[in-house]
């Protein structure tokens, strides 16, 4: 017996979303990218460049608020999301704040495969 090798590669793809206290509804989830319906997240983080008043913003979506982690961003600096390896069943990612924030600025940083897809055939 032997696995039937898939000679498909493909690149990841990066999704970049900068967002404000001001683009947040107190602890409202909101839209804060699209991602193809089961895409699955490798890696990503939200990096902080100037902190919000207080509290943590969960990423995740729709039923799993918290799904990618809850982070903190009153602190300058990069904060990991939790990769979890599974295709994302939803195709938008929520961010959801802990309480009303005030003063921040952060990016999401997202990178993506989508499954079944390649770019390029290896031999």
């Amino acid at each position: 017996m032997a696995i039937k090798l898939n000679p498909g590669r493909q690149y990841p793809l990066v999704l970049e979303q900068a967002f404000t206290a001001d683009d947040l509804d107190g602890t409202n989830a909101v839209v804060a990218a699209k991602l193809p319906r089961d895409a699955i997240i490798l890696r990503g983080h939200i990096s902080v460049t100037k902190a919000f008043s207080a509290g943590t913003i969960g990423v995740g979506v729709t039923g799993a608020a918290t799904a990618y982690g809850s982070l903190n961003t009153a602190t300058l600096g990069i904060k990991a999301l939790t990769a979890t390896g599974t295709p994302v069943g939803a195709s938008e990612l929520k961010l959801t704040p802990s309480a009303a924030l005030t003063g921040g600025e952060a990016t999401l940083v997202v990178e993506y495969i989508i499954a079944g897809r390649a770019n390029e055939a290896q031999p």
